[in-house]
């Protein structure tokens, strides 16, 4: 058996990171892809969680053969075995998204062992990177909708509308993505659990100091960067004030008699997806931005539009485009009240089709 390490030249890194061995894995989506001709393929990985496992997949040319919990500490996961000696794209994927509340949870690629060799694997033509909350970290996509649990089961990156979309497009993708997560506040109106505050570190949500890194934006270009928040401001509009520990500022989003946000809720939406807009073209300027946003609920829709207008007309950036995601079906519900597989699947051809027309 050969071992190899993760970060070898031949073997292609998915998600922010930092390119060391043992390979650090944070969000959904994130891992390795490579080229072999081995008949049987062993990882050698690391999980430094505790109380909640996490999980690893697999495919093979494309289907999934293997998806296993990884228990905390050092183990070996066959990923298959008996395999003729040809040729085979194998990806491994982590399959959560960081989770704060167990800010050491880190899934770790030690190695890769096999009997054959690897082959180089060139990046595919385009990157595009996808920005959100729970529904881009695949919440729910793993489990029957009777699973109502938030807990790491019910993440899967199988089936997600992003990386689905990628497969359509030809396309390297890297997933960013909190549950719970927002534009200008969380579902529980925290305006600290605000995902555009981690965007420009490799995963600042955990506290870690390869987490804490600055992401390098010139090694990974995207050409198109899409960015699906709104969800859980529009949940805030629902719940209580978020009062800070430290300052006792209260901060609560709210709806005015006429069911629509008041005119503070409203501006400080607004404000937070003007001044994202503005981070993430500092951060890409070729990028192609899309703001896509529908899938539980159109609440925002009209402010969202019109800053992306607003922010147009004054910075003179045309490169920038709303689009509207197809809302979830009842009958097709994920797990934990989340959308399901054919609900990410709608989702994934709107963005295919929006970003072929800007990108092809």
């Amino acid at each position: 058996m050969n071992t190899v390490s993760p970060i070898d030249g031949r073997i292609l890194i998915h998600g922010r990171t930092v390119r060391k061995a043992p390979l650090p894995l944070f969000w959904t989506g994130s891992g390795i892809e490579l080229v072999t001709d081995a008949t049987e393929l062993w990882l050698e990985v690391e999980s430094t969680g505790y109380t909640g496992l996490l999980w690893l997949r697999a495919e093979l040319d494309g289907v999934t053969v293997l998806r296993q919990a990884v228990e905390h500490g050092v183990s070996r996961v066959c990923v298959y075995r008996g395999a003729p000696n040809t040729r085979r794209r194998v990806q491994i994927f982590r399959e959560q998204q960081p989770f704060p509340r167990e800010p050491e949870c880190v899934l770790f690629i030690r190695s890769v062992e096999c009997d054959g060799d690897l082959f180089k694997l060139p990046p595919r033509p385009r990157k595009i990177e996808f920005v959100g909350d729970s529904v881009t970290a695949g919440e729910g996509l793993c489990g029957p909708a009777t699973l109502l649990s938030g807990g790491p089961i019910v993440y899967s990156s199988q089936g997600n509308y992003a990386l689905e979309a990628g497969k359509a497009l030809d396309a390297d993708v890297n997933l960013v993505a909190l549950s719970g997560w927002g534009a200008a506040v969380s579902w529980d109106n925290n305006p600290d659990n605000v995902t555009p505050r981690v965007y420009r570190e490799v995963c600042s949500a955990l506290p870690c100091p390869d987490g804490q890194a600055k992401w390098d934006f010139d090694a990974w270009r995207p050409d198109a960067v899409v960015i699906h928040l709104g969800n859980n401001d529009f949940f805030a509009l629902k719940e209580a004030p978020h009062t800070d520990p430290v300052t006792g500022k209260v901060t609560r989003f709210r709806c005015g008699p006429d069911g629509l946000p008041d005119r503070r809720s409203a501006e400080a939406f607004k404000g937070a997806v003007y001044r994202f807009l503005a981070t993430v073209r500092e951060c890409n300027p070729a990028a192609h931005m899309v703001w896509a946003y529908g899938m539980l609920g159109d609440l925002w829709r009209p402010y969202i539009e019109d800053t992306i207008a607003a922010y147009s007309l004054d910075t003179g950036d045309r490169n920038v485009s709303f689009l509207p995601l197809p809302p979830v079906k009842a009958e097709y519900a994920g797990s934990n009240g989340h959308p399901g597989a054919l609900d990410h699947k709608a989702a994934a051809n709107a963005v295919a089709e929006h970003l072929g027309k800007v990108l092809y």
